[in-house]
């Protein structure tokens, strides 16, 4: 089959957490398709799949199917293995859809942290506010990627978006949260089993019914994707620089400053980081904020 085909000699290249959502694409979301030649299948085929997708899954997830079908027929087309690809100039599920803006209010962050519990999804939940990690960087997280000594994480490239080691150097309480966790010999910081924390819809439901036990009333519609965006916009709100806000969330400089910016910025890091707990605990525990100078 194509997409075992394309797989294969693309797994080597792809993060362990894009590789598996695409093997399940093909298997799941483009099955009716599978048996079909590559040069059989017509853009009328895609386009009437893609619908289908749409009823069944949302715009968001057929569009990402969409993605994987093209990604995989530009390839084939470079392997010489069909001559045109049909993905293309079919409507796109997730065109017009706005980008999300949500970012959680001081008292929402307040809430939050602490509906969260003292188990592996409340502090994993914490980690994603403190850090603005993603949430498989954080879930992920294996003890080789930690020195509690130090107080830094090293997040492999291997794990991340754009493939570039992301190294944090936490604040006290999130070096806490992590040095409460059992090691109990596992290779991964979460869990019961032998690889990376896999229960994120049940944390999320959970999470959302105790704040309703808590306050009476559910959040507004968020997801915890929503943290990396409200802890990045909180930086900015208390006066960290952009420039070094984009590198506390491993945003990749780009242009000249690539090119001649060499400085990796850890004490501004460490600072920021610093800065923005101290921020997230104050709400937390209704004081004023001890913001600290950046160059300290």
């Amino acid at each position: 089959m194509a997409a075992e085909r394309y797989l294969d000699a693309r797994r080597d290249l792809m993060r362990p957490n894009t590789f598996k959502p695409a093997k399940r694409y093909f298997e799941v979301h483009w099955k009716p398709l599978r048996e079909r030649s590559l040069a059989g299948i017509k853009r009328a085929d895609v386009a009437a799949r893609l619908q289908e997708l749409v009823k069944a899954h949302g715009r968001t997830s057929a569009a990402r199917a969409r993605n994987y079908l093209s990604a995989m027929y530009a390839w084939a087309m470079r392997e010489g293995l069909c001559e045109a690809n049909p993905v293309i100039a079919t409507n796109d599920p997730a065109a017009g859809i706005l980008a999300r803006d949500r970012i959680l209010s001081d008292d929402e962050i307040r809430i939050v942290w602490n509906a969260c519990g003292d188990d592996s999804p409340g502090r994993i939940v914490k980690l994603l506010l403190l850090t603005g990690c993603r949430r498989e960087e954080i879930g992920g997280l294996k003890w080789q990627e930690i020195n509690l000594d130090s107080g830094v994480i090293a997040i492999p490239g291997e794990r991340i978006k754009n493939r570039r080691t992301h190294e944090l150097p936490l604040p006290k309480v999130a070096l806490d949260l992590l040095a409460a966790v059992p090691h109990e010999g596992r290779e991964y910081v979460w869990g019961r089993s032998d690889g990376p924390f896999a229960g994120w819809s049940a944390a999320k439901l959970k999470l959302d019914a105790q704040i309703v036990m808590m306050t009476g009333k559910p959040l507004p519609p968020w997801r915890l994707h929503d943290l990396r965006r409200t802890m990045r916009t909180g930086l900015g709100k208390i006066g960290v620089p952009p420039h070094i806000a984009e590198l506390c969330i491993n945003h990749v400089k780009g242009g000249v400053r690539a090119i001649y910016d060499r400085y990796r910025y850890r004490p501004e890091i460490k600072a920021a980081l610093a800065r923005w707990a101290d921020y997230v605990l104050a709400q937390v525990e209704g004081r004023e904020s001890k913001i600290v100078s950046l160059s300290a």
